[in-house]
């Protein structure tokens, strides 16, 4: 009935238990739905997010939910801005169909131990406007996507505490708006390709130790901070 007109469905911090409703696919106006910092659990139903074209705040961080990040909230590209999906128990990686979330501000997928595998490089070219994002301590491995790269608008990047290795890319420091980037506690090596004007402007927001002990720095500065 009436509420299929509803347009903030806020439920978080209310020790909710049990799966995420699928009939949520209903609620065709919906603009904020947010389910953080309850007891759910289970998979997320793909059905779940069908349909909700108006929705531009998602959070479902802080539960317990499991099996794969739903590829459905790909196709809420027209408008989804802020997507929280961390601290839960997601495995599988990042859906492909994330590159259409093109008006995306905000993305968090931290704490997601079971995601593992290699951060996918193909999505990252179309987020013109994300300005943060937090893929830490979810055992990633591999490469740091040169891809990261095309991310102008990128403020934040959180990756610490995966299992990252290899080079650093120099596009990093070629992001015109970055001004926190946190690559601690992972096993990268080489050459540091931050000049001393990168590593001043950010300063204390800058972390590459706690791990990372094959990473040479031409510069003054300690790489353990």
């Amino acid at each position: 009935g009436s509420l299929q007109r509803l347009r903030q469905l806020d439920l978080s911090n209310n020790k909710l238990e049990g799966e995420v409703p699928s009939s949520i696919f209903k609620l065709k106006e919906l603009v904020v739905l947010d389910l953080s910092r309850n007891r759910l659990s289970g998979d997320v139903s793909p059905q779940t997010f069908m349909g909700l074209n108006s929705l531009v705040k998602l959070d479902l961080s802080k539960n317990m939910l499991q099996g794969n990040i739903p590829s459905t909230i790909g196709l809420l590209g027209n408008s989804l801005k802020l997507l929280d999906l961390s601290y839960n128990q997601f495995v599988g990686g990042i859906p492909t169909s994330f590159s259409n979330l093109r008006l995306l501000e905000e993305f968090n997928l931290g704490h997601n131990g079971g995601l593992g595998g290699h951060i996918p490089t193909q999505i990252w070219p179309h987020l013109e406007v994300l300005m943060s994002l937090d893929l830490s301590s979810s055992s990633y491995e591999g490469l740091i996507p040169s891809t990261f790269g095309s991310l102008k608008s990128l403020r934040c990047l959180d990756i610490k505490k995966n299992k990252l290795n290899g080079d650093i890319p120099m596009s990093l420091q070629k992001l015109p708006s970055l001004y926190l980037l946190h690559l601690n506690g992972n096993n990268f090596s080489g050459m540091l390709p931050f000049s001393l004007n990168f590593v001043k402007k950010l300063g204390p927001n800058l972390l590459l130790g706690d791990g990372n002990y094959g990473l040479c720095s031409p510069l003054s500065t300690p790489l353990n901070r």
